[in-house]
């Protein structure tokens, strides 16, 4: 779909993942897998397949990623903060910009 989009003409795709908002919340892996879950492993599985997907590009396309929370008519599907994902997330995905939602 990538390269589909890069023959199109398209120079700048931005990836809307929802997947790392959806690690930083503990409350949700607690109802979900009862806290029977390995979030470095989970991270280094979403690491591999985001990266795999965007290896061997052109390199005048750019690539960005949107941290999504699921947000739907000012609700959201999960919470917290960065710091739980930074190492794997902003150090190893191999992204031009990272879009990031925040609240206070």
């Amino acid at each position: 779909m990538i390269l589909a989009l890069f023959d199109a003409g398209c120079r700048d795709v931005k990836i809307d993942d929802c997947t790392w908002g959806m690690v930083v919340d503990g409350d949700f892996w607690q109802e979900m897998t009862n806290g029977e879950f390995n979030r470095d492993a989970l991270q280094d599985l979403y690491l591999t397949l985001n990266n795999a997907a965007i290896t061997d590009l052109p390199s005048d396309l750019r690539i960005s990623t949107h941290i999504c929370r699921g947000n739907y008519h000012s609700t959201w599907a999960a919470k917290g903060g960065y710091a739980p994902v930074a190492g794997h997330l902003f150090a190893q995905e191999k992204v031009d910009a990272f879009y990031l939602e925040f609240d206070d």
